[in-house]
């Protein structure tokens, strides 16, 4: 999925550091992001890492099954831009 997303926007002309790490290491990245994504898999911890996130005025949200189960780079590279793009740390995404 990573592989898939960083293509997605290498096609749009735009280069992006992206990290898949596990759940324990968030608090020692979460200063050096500029957004957190969950995969559906881990939804369940979903409000520990909103807490985590809006401590540290982090953007977050988690991926929809649909895309992510569709392995839809292009559509999750569309939400990331969505949301970098508000103001607030909060990202509602609707399920398409």
């Amino acid at each position: 999925m990573k592989e898939r997303i960083v293509n997605a926007f290498s096609q749009k002309g735009t280069e992006i550091d992206f990290k898949a790490q596990p759940r324990s290491d968030l608090e020692q990245l979460i200063d050096d992001v500029d957004m957190v994504l969950i995969a559906p898999q881990i939804s369940y911890l979903k409000d520990e890492v909103f807490e985590i996130c809006e401590t540290h005025h982090e953007k977050y949200m988690v991926i929809p099954f649909s895309l992510y189960g569709n392995m839809d780079g292009e559509g999750i590279a569309t939400l990331i831009e969505e949301a970098i793009a508000q103001d607030n740390d909060t990202f509602e995404n609707k399920e398409k």
